[in-house]
């Protein structure tokens, strides 16, 4: 189960009537959800009130209840591949990505940033689905809450993807979007496989990202021998495939 502070726990009493009438459902309601919210801006009741009310505005305003029904482009999803099907060791829901091999720059001018800004709202819906999914079956005892693990691996990604400003304004609008939106739903993220450029990448979204979730980001070099050691702690390598450190098929 989360486990709460006494300065969380005195911050819900006072924020769940707050902001009960604008979520969805129960499960929005719960504890490890509104925690999330509050965490986010250090226990502010306004600025979480705040986050909550535009958010939900969002998610109307952009039908995002029904974005993954609304059709995925199934060449976004050969494009832009990731995979949802793996537990980490402690029951969490373990995205995988091989975020080197996107070609953020040559979709956004192919069809602007709306079609890539779209599909990637449909990977963080299809992952927050996931992660309820996960956390109802367990009975809500999973011990970090209503999060997951992240694992990105970078090998491919070169200064072409920063060398058009829409297409790192793209990325930096989707980091914005989680952190908006998603916040506090990710507990750890390990970037492997990181080439030099990607600390250019990186500086650029650090304002956007509060301190907790840059705190949760790891990142290792091309060095297998330290990078694998990392992931295989949070992961057993039967739930991942290869390339991450694992031997799934």
């Amino acid at each position: 189960m989360e486990v709460f502070t006494d300065a969380e726990l005195a911050a819900l009493e006072q924020f769940r009537p707050r902001v009960v009438d604008v979520l969805p459902d129960e499960y929005a309601r719960k504890d490890e959800n509104l925690i999330r919210w509050l965490r986010a801006r250090d226990l502010d009741l306004d600025k979480a009130e705040d986050l909550v009310k535009k958010s939900m505005q969002w998610r109307q305003d952009n039908k995002i209840d029904t974005i993954i029904e609304s059709g995925i482009d199934s060449e976004m999803q050969k494009l832009f591949p990731f995979y949802i099907d793996a537990i980490d060791r402690e029951g969490r829901v373990a995205l995988t990505c091989p975020i080197g091999e996107w070609d953020v720059r040559e979709s956004v001018e192919k069809d602007g940033p709306e079609k890539f800004i779209r599909y990637s709202r449909q990977l963080l819906e299809t992952v927050s689905r996931r992660v309820r999914a996960v956390h109802e079956e367990s009975g809500s005892n999973l011990p970090k809450g209503i999060r997951y693990t992240m694992i990105c691996d970078y090998e491919g990604f070169g200064l072409r993807q920063l060398a058009n400003m829409k297409s790192v304004n793209t990325i930096l609008q989707i980091v914005g979007s989680y952190e908006a939106h998603y916040p506090e739903t990710l507990n750890t993220a390990l970037i492997i496989n990181a080439p030099a450029v990607f600390s250019v990448l990186f500086n650029l979204m650090k304002p956007l990202m509060t301190a907790r979730t840059i705190n949760k980001i790891q990142i290792y070099s091309s060095d297998r021998a330290k990078w694998e050691p990392e992931v295989l702690k949070l992961v057993d390598a039967s739930q991942i495939r290869p390339r991450f450190g694992g031997c799934k098929p």
